[in-house]
């Protein structure tokens, strides 16, 4: 029989016919190193679907924010002429009781006037891998707070001050000197407030657009066009 058709032992044994320690050791140490690498090429594609997820996320994170934030300009402008339109008739009813000057009896609300926050209370934060876009998104949403906060104080007021228009003039009835010292505080507080809300409503449109400059350069980073 030819050395080509002898058959090959994956095993040496010894000459009792018993497995050989030296043999037995390697076998195992293979199995052992097989089994690792097994394992280890599990973990690496299961971190590779995980980043790959998480990179998926991020995008779709920053992509909301921005459509959010340019909804949310839209707010920032409404503000603004709410704000003018406020300005002019706390104005007006000033007049009319100095002067006697006509006014349109009209108290005005701001129920369909709000930012939104659905994105940003959406995001998952610990997958931010660029902090300095997470920290622009903290920065606007907090001068969203303020914006509102003090835009519905202002409007408030002014509905206060139409209040008392509407009492005087449209149901004629008199006023009294507390009515008057509450009226008076109205008008000041009117034009005090006024340049504070045009300014944070301002601030919201400037910050807004440096963070959809910033988000628009991450996603191309990312390969997003």
């Amino acid at each position: 029989m030819s050395d080509n058709n002898k058959q090959s032992h994956p095993i040496d044994f010894n000459d009792d016919g018993k497995v050989s320690i030296k043999e037995f050791v390697i076998d195992k140490f293979v199995d052992f190193v097989l089994i690792f690498v097994g394992l280890y090429a599990a973990l690496a594609v299961e971190n590779s679907i995980t980043a790959s997820e998480n990179k998926n996320k991020y995008i779709n994170d920053l992509t909301k924010i921005r459509e959010e934030v340019l909804s949310n300009n839209i707010e920032s402008n409404t503000i603004k002429e709410f704000i003018e339109y406020h300005s002019k008739r706390t104005l007006d009813i000033n007049e009319h009781f100095l002067n006697g000057k006509d006014v349109y009896h009209s108290i005005q609300t701001i129920n369909d006037i709000s930012y939104n926050y659905n994105a940003f209370n959406s995001m998952d934060m610990s997958i931010f891998k660029n902090k300095q876009i997470l920290t622009k998104v903290f920065e606007l949403y907090d001068q969203y707070d303020k914006t509102n906060t003090l835009f519905v104080d202002y409007i408030k007021n002014s509905d206060m001050v139409s209040k008392y228009h509407i009492i005087k003039d449209k149901y004629n009835s008199r006023l009294t000197s507390e009515d008057f010292n509450e009226l008076n505080f109205g008008f000041d507080k009117a034009v005090a407030l006024k340049d504070f809300n045009i300014k944070n409503a301002d601030e919201c449109l400037n910050l807004s657009n440096l963070l959809i400059d910033s988000i628009n350069k991450e996603l191309s980073v990312l390969g997003v066009k």
